[in-house]
């Protein structure tokens, strides 16, 4: 058994390992957001659920969540699709802004900020999704331009608070409430913060294990 190969072995098993770890921890931070009321807000269960699920951090880490569960099947099974570099690559780009917007720009203001769910949802999944990409990076780089697609969800995401916001009278976020916002200032905002996603995409799109490109 040469050392190259001996080393791909460990670093299989410390991967699974890894991931394990992660989904055992993004399991029960997501899950004590939602059971736990002091965990977030302290209303009644249905309540709760409705304002959870429209914050961008509960919806980037069950994605992160799912596709990290995705990556240790295949890691298990010896495959990697290149569907799945491109869902990892969005995964780790998304919690990645959720953990720069939410210590930058939230925290501050914040009144659970040191609760375990958040703790665990802003920094140490973050954090350990951007180790499992440094060690385990995509195969091939995705272009320049394809990582415009990458903007979609976000779009998405907006237009989905608003729909709510409108209906309910609440925003997850101060900087896409248009009722303290103005219209300009509300544009100026999703620019921005698209253009925020596009360049971590990028950033993220560095580390590959290939030189060509797809």
């Amino acid at each position: 058994m040469g050392l190259k190969t001996l080393n791909k072995r460990e670093n299989k098993k410390f991967l699974i390992i890894f991931r394990i770890i992660y989904l055992i921890i993004g399991i029960i931070a997501i899950l004590t957001s939602f059971i736990f009321p002091e965990a977030y807000h302290p209303t009644n269960f249905y309540e709760r659920f409705i304002v959870l699920i429209n914050f961008f951090t509960i919806q980037s880490n069950i994605i992160a969540i799912f596709v990290m569960g995705l990556s240790l099947i295949y890691l298990i099974k010896n495959k990697s699709p290149i569907y799945l570099d491109k869902l990892r690559l969005g995964a780790v780009s998304y919690l990645t802004i959720t953990m720069i917007v939410f210590n930058l720009f939230l925290a501050s203001i914040s009144s659970n900020s040191y609760h375990f769910p958040s703790i665990a949802e802003h920094l140490i999944l973050p954090l350990m999704l951007i180790i499992d990409w440094l060690i385990d990076p995509q195969r091939k780089p995705i272009r320049i331009l394809n990582s415009i697609y990458y903007g979609i969800y976000p779009i998405f995401y907006f237009i989905w608070t608003q729909i709510v916001g409108y209906y309910y009278n609440w925003y997850p976020y101060f900087f896409i409430n248009p009722i303290i916002t103005s219209k300009l200032n509300l544009i100026i905002n999703i620019i921005i913060l698209l253009i925020f996603f596009i360049t971590i995409v990028n950033i993220f799109n560095l580390r590959y294990k290939k030189e060509n490109k797809i």
